[in-house]
């Protein structure tokens, strides 16, 4: 049994990765942030579409986020529902370019 994934941000790395996790066998859960088009495109692969990132995240082990920026980075990781939906026991694979300072 693979473990239950949840992908943040979908542009033009995040998606094709987000793909790949899904042809990998893996359960994948994400939240539509910017496009719909490509939130609905994994939804046909076998994505669950959350209704937020708090909820793409409940229950998973394994929290690939790849955002635009540090801004991006800074509403999603200071964001307090989220990180209450974050299990103690998840991994979190952040892969966001940005800066030394982004907190």
């Amino acid at each position: 049994m693979k473990l239950q994934t949840a992908f943040i941000g979908l542009g033009a790395m995040g998606f094709p990765m987000a793909c790949r996790l899904l042809d990998a066998g893996y359960p994948l859960k994400t939240a539509v942030h910017r496009n719909q088009e490509k939130a609905s495109a994994l939804k046909e692969k076998g994505a669950v579409i959350a209704a937020d990132f708090s909820e793409a995240v409940r229950d998973a082990r394994l929290i690939f986020s790849i955002v635009p920026d540090d801004e991006a980075m800074r509403e999603l990781y200071l964001n307090e529902a989220l990180l209450a939906a974050v299990s103690r026991d998840a991994i979190v694979v952040e892969m966001t370019s940005a800066s030394m300072k982004v907190m």
